[in-house]
């Protein structure tokens, strides 16, 4: 049995032995009511599986480009009506960063928080500097802890495709 089948084989099995959620809408809440006991909303840890299972990294406009549209609503309604939905069949990854971009996108408040606007706004002016590294990690460490963990989660997969770029 390939790599690919047996993740997708547990994941099938980790979503039937969990159950469906509740009918609770993911896309459009707020992270700390869709993210109970996870450490990031199971739509952003799915797509970070997705991406570094797959062999996708040199694939033009990976995080620019769109996706099936189609595919990318079907998907949203999954995640909204409690499903798990298994990434990894998908062959497309345009669909699957299109999916993690909307989700990002439709969240309520910004990762990096209203209240926090200018904290990181200060930080960024002088991020060539070694007082903005320190200012910008400052501010990361007053994050709630769930917007850390999807930033850190982002950031991961961005630093793949970066390293991968030509």
């Amino acid at each position: 049995m390939e790599l690919s089948n047996i993740r997708s084989f547990i994941s099938e099995r980790r979503a039937t032995i969990a159950g469906p959620r509740p009918n609770t809408r993911i896309f459009g809440a707020p992270l700390a009511e869709v993210s109970k006991g996870l450490d990031v909303p199971d739509v952003i840890s799915r797509a970070k599986e997705y991406f570094l299972t797959k062999d996708c990294w040199k694939e033009e406009g990976l995080f620019r480009k769109s996706g099936s549209k189609q595919m990318i609503e079907a998907l949203k309604a999954k995640f909204d009506r409690g499903e798990y939905p298994d990434l990894q069949v998908i062959t497309d990854p345009h669909t699957v960063s299109g999916l993690l971009r909307l989700y990002v996108r439709e969240l309520p408040e910004p990762l990096l928080t209203y209240d926090l606007y200018d904290c990181f706004l200060a930080a960024g002016e002088n991020v060539d500097s070694k007082a903005g590294l320190i200012s910008i990690k400052a501010a990361l460490k007053l994050l709630p802890r769930i917007n850390l963990n999807v930033v850190l989660c982002l950031l991961e997969i961005w630093a793949k495709v970066y390293e991968q770029r030509d």
